[in-house]
């Protein structure tokens, strides 16, 4: 379907606000980013940037997301030696720890922001403007995690196969409690960094975490 002008202009514009928020994320870390910032690297005025984002942190969720892509692309290199299902849910925590962990901001706005409610039409309307970022069908095989954006729905989705003849209610709340317990880690891990303190690595910790939820699940 071809695109209007109007569109190609809206897209633009939206691709160059992005831009921007990811090139000061990077200089000067999310929490230095501006309206004003980013409207003037990105050539407009800051009530332009209001007409297609609602607030300053929905346009830094959307600048984040390029965080996420990373782990995507760094999971699949990973899940390609795994050989069994809790090989897959370990590895997949391990590699979303150790992402997460370099960028602990951005996964907090991405899944636990005052926008993540929005995240899957947020994610959609990112890969139309960042096609290169989106994964390839080979790779979207690999898991089913890539099948969603919600750290809930992905978790459940690789954990299930764990979980064969359990009570659908001990599964949900095994699955609230590994997304809630890194949640809890994630948080730790931005106070940390903002009092100057190298904590343990979130991989470390959540593996921990991952062993105790995981020991009574069925054997594979």
């Amino acid at each position: 379907m071809n695109m209007s002008g109007r569109d190609r202009r809206r897209q633009r514009t939206l691709v160059a606000f992005i831009s921007s928020a990811q090139r000061i994320m990077e200089d000067k870390g999310p929490d230095r980013v501006t309206i004003r910032d980013v409207a003037a690297d990105a050539g407009y005025n800051s009530a332009t940037l209001y007409l297609y984002f609602s607030d300053l942190d929905q346009l830094i969720l959307y600048a984040s997301l390029k965080y996420l892509s990373m782990y995507n692309r760094a999971v699949v290199e990973r899940l390609t030696d795994c050989h069994s299902d809790q090989e897959r849910l370990f590895v997949t925590w391990e590699v979303f720890c150790e992402v997460s962990d370099r960028h602990p901001e951005a996964f907090e706005r991405i899944f636990f922001g005052a926008h993540s409610q929005s995240l899957t039409d947020i994610c959609e309307q990112y890969y139309r403007l960042f096609p290169e970022e989106r994964q390839a069908p080979e790779e979207l095989a690999l898991s089913p995690i890539f099948s969603s954006f919600s750290l809930l729905e992905r978790n459940l989705l690789v954990l299930r196969p764990l979980c064969s003849g359990m009570d659908e209610q001990r599964m949900q709340v095994i699955n609230e409690l590994m997304v809630f317990g890194y949640a809890g880690l994630l948080h730790r891990r931005i106070e940390e960094k903002r009092a100057g303190f190298d904590g343990e690595p979130l991989a470390t910790r959540f593996r921990e975490y991952l062993d105790y939820l995981t020991a009574e699940l069925p054997a594979e």
